[in-house]
């Protein structure tokens, strides 16, 4: 931690961004049991990776801010998942369990597939 007055606006950060997901999650479970056209799974397959999106957010604040590195590699997203999953002794515990970071792990591979095809291609590539 850089400042020990930072510490405030990093919760205040966090928690905004924990609000945003909740709202996305609340969103997505109403919509899971209506995705009978392809408009409702493009919506929902946008809505989970601005899920992702906003997961990795949180991320990188505590990154940058807890552990003073984000990784700027050209896999920087696994390697900013593998890093929140390791418990740094004298810095912070694991900030997600290893079950929670395999599902990360499945989802950005999932939001990828969205940032790279078309709308309409997610229906195919699902199926």
């Amino acid at each position: 931690m850089r400042n020990e007055k930072e510490i405030p606006v990093l919760i205040a950060e966090i928690e905004e961004e924990l609000l945003k997901l909740k709202r996305l999650a609340e969103k997505l479970s109403l919509q899971r049991n209506s995705l009978e056209n392809e408009e409702r799974i493009e919506s929902a397959a946008l809505r989970l990776h601005n899920f992702y999106t906003g997961c990795e957010r949180i991320f990188k604040l505590i990154a940058a801010d807890v552990n003073d590195f984000v990784p700027d590699s050209s896999d920087w997203h696994k390697r900013l998942l593998t890093q929140v999953a390791l418990d740094i002794e004298g810095v912070r515990p694991a900030i997600i369990s290893s079950q929670v970071r395999k599902g990360l792990d499945e989802l950005l591979a999932f939001r990828h597939l969205v940032r790279s095809i078309y709308g309409y291609g997610i229906c195919e590539a699902l199926w």
